[in-house]
C-alpha cells in the first residue's frame, strides 16, 4: 500500500495522520511530513492506526520528530501493524504510544 499522509488541527494538537507503509521507499516522503507537521509545533500527534508496515527507517523517523517537539504522542490501536512494532522494538518504552489522540 502506498504512502499518504494528512495534518490537520485536534484540541491543541497537530495530528498527523499517516496510512500505507512506512519504509525505505517513503521514507523521503515520511520524513518531508513528520518535519511539515512538527515546524513550530509543541504538540504532536502521529496516527498510525492506518498503517499496515512500518519498518526500522520508518522507527527511526519517529524517534528523530521526538526530539523537535515539546510533546509527541504515537496513535496505534492494539491490534494494529504499527504497534505490535512499537512493542518488539521497544520504542513503546522511549516514546508515548496511546490507542486514541489525546485530548486537550
Amino acid at each position: 500500500m502506498l504512502f499518504a499522509s494528512a495534518t490537520n488541527r485536534n484540541h491543541g494538537w497537530v495530528v498527523l495522520s499517516i496510512t500505507g507503509d512506512c519504509d525505505l521507499a517513503s521514507a523521503p516522503t515520511m520524513r518531508r511530513e513528520l518535519l511539515a507537521a512538527s515546524e513550530g509545533a509543541e504538540r504532536l500527534a502521529v496516527d498510525l492506526r492506518g498503517v499496515s508496515f512500518i519498518d526500522s527507517v520508518g522507527l527511526g523517523l519517529l524517534i528523530g520528530v521526538a526530539r523537535k517537539v515539546g510533546e509527541l504522542v504515537l496513535v496505534a490501536g492494539i491490534d494494529d501493524p504499527a504497534r505490535r512494532v512499537l512493542e518488539t522494538s521497544r520504542v513503546d518504552r522511549i516514546l508515548d504510544v496511546r490507542g486514541e489522540l489525546p485530548q486537550a
